[in-house]
């Protein structure tokens, strides 16, 4: 009867490497579910990317998964008299709105107004703004987006240094009794009078929108001499009833 040699598949070694390696993976795996199991909350901010894309994501809260905002192209264009905010951004159900926000030095900002973000189509989305009393000097413009667990997560930041001829007017014009001021950046006051020259009404102006009451006024013709800084301007005001 012939001897049976019986030789072992792999060496005592490689088979201690592939148990080693087995339970690693295993260990992993455990892991993995532990932490999707898990209510956390997580993010990750990439913001000012030099090619003009951000990223941020939340991660999930109460087992929902809060999928990210992907920030694409934002720009600045000057017109007359305004500058044209455009960006483009793919959200989805979790995002409620973004709001605009400027600066004067690009430290702090201030929110100008808030827009709807489009939660039916997760496809990238074009979104406009237009800033009817943007600056006399440089600004610094921002997009803020926020969602339904209030985490804001903010856009790159452009600059324009679109030079503003904007002129302090009231409206509307002819008006009812009670006239809209907006101051874009400095302080001033405003001296209304009649036809004659009387001074009707005087009151200080605070930057941003001032509102001008002449109800108690005739209807008629008034003059409103508006100053801010060395400079004044005059108006012509039409008071109907």
């Amino acid at each position: 009867m012939k001897n049976i040699l019986i030789k072992p598949i792999s060496g005592h070694k490689n088979w201690r490497i592939y148990a080693i390696i087995t339970s690693i993976k295993a260990g992993i795996l455990i892991l993995v579910l532990a932490l999707y199991t898990m209510r956390t909350h997580a993010q990750i901010y990439a913001v000012g990317n030099d090619d003009g894309f951000s990223f941020s994501c939340a991660g999930s809260a109460g087992g929902e998964l809060f999928l990210p905002i992907v920030w694409g192209s934002f720009s600045a264009t000057c017109k007359p008299g305004k500058i044209v905010l455009h960006w483009s951004a793919s959200t989805n159900s979790q995002h409620h709105f973004f709001a605009i926000e400027r600066s004067r030095d690009g430290k702090i900002f201030f929110e100008l107004q808030r827009i709807d973000a489009n939660t039916f189509d997760e496809a990238p989305s074009e979104y406009l703004f237009i800033d009817s009393f943007p600056l006399r000097s440089s600004a610094y413009y921002r997009i803020s987006q926020a969602d339904v667990g209030g985490e804001k997560h903010h856009s790159n930041t452009v600059v324009s240094a679109c030079k503003s001829n904007y002129r302090c007017q009231m409206h509307p014009n002819p008006g009812f009794g009670k006239f809209t001021l907006f101051m874009p950046e400095e302080t001033g006051s405003a001296q209304i009078t009649d036809i004659a020259g009387r001074v009707v009404h005087t009151t200080h102006l605070l930057q941003g929108q001032n509102n001008i009451l002449l109800e108690d006024q005739p209807p008629g013709v008034y003059l409103a001499h508006i100053t801010h800084g060395e400079t004044t301007t005059t108006q012509r005001l039409l008071l109907e009833r």
